[in-house]
């Protein structure tokens, strides 16, 4: 199972339930069924970005619940996620992308990706391709103000 297949089990069965609340944004809640649909067409818009499974991509998106949305499809796709602070990331975490909506260039990044708000539109018919995790691979990338700046990483748990 995929860490976010728990998450659309809630979509369904708390449909109407506040999922995400984000106070001063434009869309300052949202609901599971909301979720689920943003979820859906964001990740039918990544697929054909020819990001791959293990894949690390930075994401820095000024929408709060856009940023959400898409780290959730780019984790449903097993895809490694860092959010950026800003448009440098680390040499070492050899990102092979970054999802953004700034136009600034960014360090460290070859393919930059311009994310779109439009990703969350569509039919939201769910989509059938999930990365199923063995239990080792790594699932999100925290970087930390520590002084050793080295990433944090979390491991992608097996859920049965």
């Amino acid at each position: 199972m995929n860490i976010v297949d728990p998450i659309l089990f809630q979509c369904r069965i708390n449909a109407e339930q506040p999922a995400i609340c984000v106070p001063g944004a434009q869309l300052d809640l949202v609901s599971y069924a909301q979720l689920e649909y943003m979820i859906n067409n964001v990740t039918r818009a990544v697929l054909p970005l020819g990001l791959q499974p293990g894949q690390i991509v930075g994401v820095l998106l000024q929408d709060k619940i856009f940023h959400i949305a898409l780290l959730l499809a780019l984790t449903r796709l097993g895809i490694v996620t860092v959010s950026c602070r800003g448009t440098t990331l680390p040499k070492e975490l050899e990102a092979a992308a970054v999802i953004t909506d700034s136009t600034a260039p960014f360090t460290n990044v070859e393919r930059v990706i311009r994310g779109r708000a439009e990703w969350v539109l569509g039919s939201a018919e769910p989509v059938t391709s999930s990365f199923k995790a063995g239990g080792n691979e790594l699932c999100r990338i925290i970087l930390t103000s520590g002084s050793t700046g080295v990433p944090k990483a979390m491991a992608l748990p097996t859920i049965s």
